[in-house]
């Protein structure tokens, strides 16, 4: 009787041990979830291009080009920004790629696949160790080029 009831208690530890939850297991999703991780949001972040339009009318204007279409797309210098994000304190610095002009310091957050900084609202689209591509959904002023693709290299 002793080993029955031994060998029950060895089988009953045994099941509940691997039925635990792991630690993994009772996490909730973290800023850390979707495409790319705030590990590897975090450093520079450059201006390569930026893909605007429908059809015929898509156009791609990057920092070669740009001088070609700032009189047809008046203002979209706009999207032409670098971003430096700090995931320790979770704010992001926005310089101009052409001008090098600093526009200061903002809050960010990220959700699943979606960058929120101070207005700016970006959609992450594809991210490789050394590409990252953002839709831009919404600007924290009015800007008539949303729903491009922004191209930034690390």
């Amino acid at each position: 009787m002793k080993k029955l009831t031994y060998l029950l208690l060895v089988m009953f530890a045994v099941v509940l041990m691997s039925t635990s939850c792991e630690e993994e297991d009772v996490l909730t999703k973290s800023n850390d979830d979707g495409i790319i991780t705030l590990t590897e949001l975090d450093g520079q972040w450059n201006f390569q291009s930026y893909l605007y339009g429908d059809g015929e009318e898509k156009v791609k204007i990057t920092l070669e080009n740009y001088q070609e279409y700032s009189a047809d797309y008046d203002g979209i210098e706009e999207a032409f920004m670098n971003w430096e994000f700090n995931t320790k304190n979770m704010t992001a610095i926005k310089t101009h790629a052409v001008y090098t002009s600093n526009y200061g310091e903002y809050n960010f957050t990220k959700t699943d696949d979606v960058l929120y900084i101070e207005g700016f609202v970006y959609t992450i689209i594809s991210y490789n160790t050394n590409e990252l591509k953002l839709s831009w959904e919404d600007a924290a002023y009015s800007f008539d080029f949303l729903g491009g693709i922004l191209t930034l290299t690390k």
